[in-house]
């Protein structure tokens, strides 16, 4: 948008792309792997965030660049920039969750000896070899 040049237009394009995909695939990918079960659950979840980062765009793209704003299109611009920030924010926002999670399963399994609500089968407090190690998130 604030550039005049077209070289750095093209660039800039390649920028945005890189910005909007990247955290989307994370976000995704991320969910996926954290909500195994009920498989009810991980479908419609799925299909919310397929509904909010690429089916919602379908919508509004047509309408946020009108041919009275060109060749700068602010309108289209400014939300597409919001977008991508605001799918940065949802992934560093999932980051941050799943951090939170493997942290509070870390104390519970050192400091009260449990996985899962369930004691350590064959664990004596500091006797790591014989226990089973709970899940932990991937991020």
């Amino acid at each position: 948008m604030f550039v005049p040049t077209t070289g750095g237009r093209y660039f800039s394009m390649f920028l945005m792309t890189a910005g909007s995909y990247s955290p989307y695939n994370l976000c995704v990918s991320w969910l996926s792997s954290t909500l195994p079960r009920p498989k009810a659950k991980r479908a419609t979840s799925l299909a919310l965030v397929n509904l909010m980062g690429a089916g919602v765009a379908h919508f509004y793209t047509s309408y946020m660049f009108p041919d009275s704003q060109k060749p700068r299109y602010y309108a289209g611009g400014g939300v597409m920039s919001g977008a991508c920030l605001v799918c940065a924010m949802t992934a560093l926002g999932i980051k941050w969750h799943l951090k939170k999670q493997n942290a509070e399963l870390e104390k519970a399994e050192l400091e009260e000896g449990r996985v899962a609500g369930e004691a350590i089968a064959g664990q004596e407090r500091g006797d790591s070899p014989g226990g089973v190690v709970s899940f932990r998130y991937v991020h």
